[in-house]
């Protein structure tokens, strides 16, 4: 369905599109055309060329132009077009870009689907200097280039927004800020489908950055630059926004800039630069809601963070009670079939929300950090044996791309992922990138690590250097955030059992929450040094250990004496706000009304 309204929705604009630019139809009932509105590239094709060679020959004004080994998506968008056109006039044709023409005076050329630009290029260059692409117009003959997922990859989002509402009108009518020079479009290397970064040197590697919830359909891909300096990426900015992409999204942390962009069909377009490395990456992420849509308002007063525990494995479960009684799950511990942790979450979580008997209880969202086993199989469990009961709204994650990242194929998971997309098949995902933010009832997270900022390590590893070795354990493809809950501050480090590197790019005054998560349950030492001089700040309240006892003999946990809490199935923990401060409760499990 939302691929069909997504053709249906590219081929209307484009229609509107033709509109603008001034070519006008009269509708003709089929039987007169003298045949079937079928389109036929084959002879569509040779019409074409015909009219290439004798520009004084009867020849299509209109030539709706598709690549050759176009996907179904690219097909249908040209065929609902063609088919809409020529039930009203006979001055439209349809060919592939297998096709060797060349631009004619008086006439459109409508590119359908992704190009790579290079044919986009020749075109521009063919009718004369100044190589101008996009809707430029030159010797009277148009480039409009359309892609599959969205209309003109280069940027006609902007111009249609504001003029397809006005009418009909002429090309010299087009704002000459819309008619760009080919050259910001096209790099060596590049061929993310949208303009090129200037600047700096890209990495000719495209970086495949993984899918949703399940491992099928569209994927994230990004692209590398290195050597590139804040004004360059600024200008970048500038660049999308001036080829009609929507700035929906901005963020800095420390000198580390971060955007988001929106394209007219909705996909997105993410880009940071970390100030340390004098690095960008861009990221196409068909994949994702903008995070103004993924995020909810709500009042934060009065939510509450737990660490939750049922069995000795059960150790990465933490619960966010918001105010308006929904919640988000972080993670979820082993469960097995056999075993009621599943069940004693779900009794726990109505407990604490007052529900009656036949509501539903509300999460929120599912935070999974990364699909190791004890991250998810509680919340398999819990999914599987009470959705019907449940209300599960989001899913934010950000997992890699099994072929790119080794040990990221769990089975146990694709198996969670796929339940979830059955049960809950409108569930809104977002795919997190660093720098993102969104608030879900009042309670903010923050995104600070992703395993895109990893995943040139993992395309080009050098097993050799003993100092990135520990890069490549999966458990360092973890999602790391900060996340405030009513006021008070997780570091949220998952088993990133080297955030020490993983956030070398913030200060320690920047990262210093209330509570420290201790990464990857205390089994590592890498990070006891940052951990240390994270508590030099004089921020850090707790920490949590998501173990019954690693990690005791810390030089990290000596100083923080009785701040220091360990998981255990005898007791869960909140942390909550009192009379403006923070305070914890340890609550013995065989005090609760089950």
């Amino acid at each position: 369905m939302k691929k069909k309204a997504a053709v249906l929705g590219a081929a209307l604009l484009m229609l509107l599109l033709l509109a603008s630019c001034g070519i006008r139809f009269v509708r003709v009932p089929a039987e007169a055309e003298g045949g079937s509105t079928e389109p036929n590239v084959t002879n569509a094709t040779n019409a074409t060329d015909a009219a290439t060679d004798a520009p004084d020959a009867p020849s299509s004004e209109l030539v709706i132009v598709r690549p050759a080994e176009g996907g179904e998506a690219v097909t249908a968008v040209a065929t609902e077009v063609y088919r809409y056109l020529r039930a009203q006039t006979d001055r439209v044709s349809l060919t592939t870009d297998a096709t060797d023409y060349a631009p004619t005076a008086g006439r459109t050329y409508l590119l359908i689907g992704s190009t790579r630009y290079p044919l986009s290029v020749s075109l521009a260059e063919s009718v004369g200097n100044g190589a101008q692409i996009g809707f430029a117009a030159q010797a009277d003959c148009a480039a409009l280039c359309a892609g599959s997922n969205q209309l003109l990859y280069i940027g006609a989002e902007a111009f249609l927004a504001r003029y397809a509402p006005m009418g009909v009108f002429t090309l010299p009518d087009l704002p000459k800020a819309r008619i760009m020079n080919a050259e910001m479009c096209v790099r060596e290397s590049w061929v993310l489908p949208f303009p090129a970064y200037a600047g700096g040197e890209t990495d000719s590697q495209l970086y495949a950055c993984g899918y949703g919830i399940v491992q099928s359909g569209d994927t994230a891909k990004m692209q590398v630059v290195n050597d590139t300096d804040a004004e360059e990426f600024e200008n970048y900015l500038e660049t999308l926004e001036t080829w009609g992409y929507r700035k929906t999204f901005e963020n800095t942390i420390d000198e580390n800039r971060f955007a988001e962009f929106r394209t007219y069909f909705g996909n997105t377009i993410w880009t940071y630069r970390i100030a340390t490395e004098n690095k960008v990456r861009v990221i196409y992420d068909p994949i994702s809601l903008s995070l103004e849509e993924f995020s909810s308002a709500g009042d934060a007063e009065g939510a509450e963070f737990w660490m939750f525990r049922r069995n000795t494995e059960s150790e990465d479960t933490f619960l966010i009670r918001n105010a308006d009684n929904s919640w988000i799950f972080i993670d979820g511990g082993v469960a097995t079939e056999s075993d009621t942790f599943a069940d004693d979450l779900y009794v726990f979580m109505r407990t604490q929300s007052g529900l009656r008997d036949g509501e539903k209880l509300v999460i929120s969202c599912w935070y999974l950090s990364h699909p190791h086993r004890d991250h998810f199989q509680a919340f398999r469990y819990l999914i599987e044996r009470h959705w019907r009961d449940i209300d599960l709204q989001r899913v934010l994650l950000n997992t890699p791309d099994t072929a790119a990242v080794s040990n990221s194929n769990n089975a146990d998971y694709q198996q969670c992922a796929a339940l979830i997309c059955r049960a809950y098949p409108n569930v809104k995902v977002l795919k997190a990138h660093s720098g993102a933010r969104v608030t879900l009832s009042g309670t903010e997270l923050e995104i600070l690590f992703t395993q895109e900022d990893n995943l040139e390590n993992w395309y080009n590893p050098d097993r050799n250097d003993e100092s990135k070795r520990t890069l490549y354990d999966f458990n360092n493809a973890s999602l790391i955030s900060r996340i405030t809950v009513d006021g008070i501050s997780i570091l949220e480090l998952a088993d990133g059992f080297r955030s020490d590197w993983q956030l070398r790019h913030y200060q320690p005054a920047t990262l210093a929450c209330d509570i420290l998560k201790i990464a990857h349950h205390a089994y590592n030492s890498n990070c006891d040094a940052w951990y240390l001089s994270l508590l030099e700040t004089g921020k850090v309240r707790y920490a949590l250990v998501p173990h019954a006892s690693n990690g005791a003999e810390k030089a990290w946990a000596t100083v923080l004496g009785e701040r220091c809490i360990w998981a255990s199935d005898r007791y869960d923990v909140v942390f909550r706000k009192r009379n403006g401060g923070l305070v914890s409760e340890i609550i013995p499990v065989k005090e609760k009304v089950q």
